[in-house]
């Protein structure tokens, strides 16, 4: 009478062990499917942002060659007086292009520091990004600085000729260099003023080829 009375709590038992073993199962399925789908998706949203990174690192460049051209290769003392206002409009264009690189980082950010995904075209992508973007920043900030100097020499000068003329304002600058994954490498802060931005983009492309 007792054995027939374990057979059945047994085989319950085991019946319920069964079930939170499918359970367990089904749930690390479903599980793994949504992440894979997700890390899908985050994968062509890379793609997809990254284009739009290149695209603006382009315009970057192309407005920092006019910086280079219109102002650092006229900045003498009298062309700093002259055009003034020309030259702050085309550092005004120069921070809009940096700016549209630092929209382009806040939607990228998330998607690729500290992100290694299973696709070696996306982390290559990932990394042309951070560079490119800490690159434009710092070079950016080597110009301006590089401009604030003509003009302090400048102004100075006005002072040791005893001129009345009115001193010329710096262009405002309100963000530091930056190490923006933390390896403690300023990329861009030394680079020349001829120099482009993002020369590394086609080679990261190229690797995951």
């Amino acid at each position: 009478m007792e054995g027939k009375k374990k057979k059945p709590i047994g085989l319950i038992l085991g019946l319920a062990f069964a079930a939170l073993v499918l359970v367990i199962i089904i749930y690390v399925v479903i599980n793994y499917t949504s992440d894979k789908n997700r890390t899908q998706e985050r994968m062509a949203e890379v793609e997809e942002l990254y284009q739009t990174f290149r695209d603006d690192v382009e315009s970057f460049n192309e407005a920092r060659d006019v910086v280079y051209q219109n102002v650092f290769q006229e900045a003498y003392y009298q062309t700093l007086k002259d055009n003034d206002e020309s030259f702050k409009t085309y550092f005004a264009t120069y921070l809009e292009a940096l700016e549209k690189l630092d929209q382009d980082a806040s939607n990228l950010e998330d998607k690729c520091i500290n992100v290694l995904y299973p696709n070696v075209s996306v982390n290559n992508k990932c990394e042309a990004f951070v560079v490119g973007y800490e690159e434009a920043t710092n070079t950016y900030i080597s110009d301006v600085n590089l401009y604030n100097q003509y003009i302090e020499e400048y102004n100075q000068w006005l002072v040791d000729t005893s001129s009345t003329d009115t001193p010329l304002k710096a262009v405002e600058l309100d963000r530091d260099y930056l190490d923006y994954d933390g390896d403690r490498t300023y990329r861009g802060k030394e680079d020349s003023i001829d120099s482009s931005v993002g020369e590394n983009l086609n080679e990261e492309e190229e690797a995951a080829e």
